[in-house]
């Protein structure tokens, strides 16, 4: 089993070192992350079950998501849609994928989107892992925020006998969104997590582009982080080298330096706050309007 890489172009903890980010030390049930001078990852206590990469607000570290864009593509293509672990050998379904506790609420309910058709997740092999007695109620909690937040995204399963055929199937995809961005994937020798992050937004979008406009506002993220300048900010531009998402630009204006701010790219993460010296940044939140996400569907 292998820990999760960590992008540290992205992770706060190292763009910012007295950054009080720690989400994924909170989430890790075994306290293998390490929050001293950055963020590192004990190989020797990580379970390498994935549970810090979904709580991320950076989206700096890698999960099970990650394998979603060639596993979506062989369900569409497979005769059922069920899933297994590929970090137990004994796991069986149509595809294989890291632990599910990398995959998000959002992530689940984007597979079944693109899925069309109900998902199972085999989760059989869990009580054998030590991960897994951390997974399940992980999985369980997922599915019932689907199931009350947008019940129109449809079934998802946990089976814990699934007696199929382990099938480790790449099959192509019926829409031509997954074709060029498993193209894209392919190209990259090897993969980066830049491309992974590209291909995790994609696909949201992808599905939401299938669902009603209250669940296609949910999966893309209901709130929008808008970074908003005080009087006190001074146009230091400091703040711009923290940003793990460039949200925060420096410009020259009249030959002055000038801090733009370009709120759609905010994750709202809040490094720039904790490091402003002149308190002159807050991050405020407003409810996203449903726009019209792209459809994929019309280049298959």
């Amino acid at each position: 089993m292998k820990a999760p890489q960590v992008d540290r172009s992205r992770c706060v903890r190292f763009r910012y070192s007295s950054s009080g980010c720690r989400s994924c030390a909170d989430a890790c049930p075994t306290d293998a992350v390490h929050l001293e001078r950055g963020m590192r990852i004990d190989p020797a206590a990580c379970l390498a079950c994935g549970l810090c990469a979904p709580v991320c607000p950076s989206e700096a570290l890698n999960g099970a998501s990650d394998d979603l864009a060639v596993a979506i593509p062989a369900l569409q293509t497979s005769d059922s849609a069920t899933i297994g672990c590929r970090q137990n050998l004994e796991s069986t379904g149509d595809v294989r994928i890291g632990c599910f506790g990398g995959l998000s609420a959002r992530d689940l309910a984007s597979l079944r989107l693109l899925a069309e058709r109900p998902v199972t997740l085999n989760v059989a092999a869990c009580s054998q892992c030590p991960a897994g007695r951390h997974i399940v109620p992980n999985l369980l909690g997922h599915i019932s925020e689907i199931a009350d937040v947008v019940p129109d995204v449809g079934t998802i399963h946990l089976e814990d006998s699934y007696e199929g055929q382990q099938l480790d199937r790449a099959g192509s995809s019926r829409r031509g969104f997954f074709g060029l961005f498993l193209h894209v994937a392919k190209a990259v020798k090897p993969p980066t997590m830049a491309v992974d992050l590209i291909q995790r937004q994609q696909r949201h979008a992808a599905a939401a582009d299938l669902a009603s406009p209250e669940t296609a506002s949910w999966l893309i993220g209901s709130t929008m982080h808008k970074p908003v300048k005080l009087e006190s900010c001074d146009e230091c531009c400091r703040c711009v080298g923290f940003c793990p998402t460039k949200a925060l630009q420096r410009q020259r204006k009249d030959g002055a330096r000038e801090l733009v701010i370009d709120a759609e790219a905010c994750n709202g993460c809040g490094v720039c706050v904790e490091f402003c010296p002149q308190d002159g940044i807050v991050i405020t939140c407003e409810i996203r309007s449903i726009p019209d996400t792209p459809s994929f569907s019309q280049h298959g």
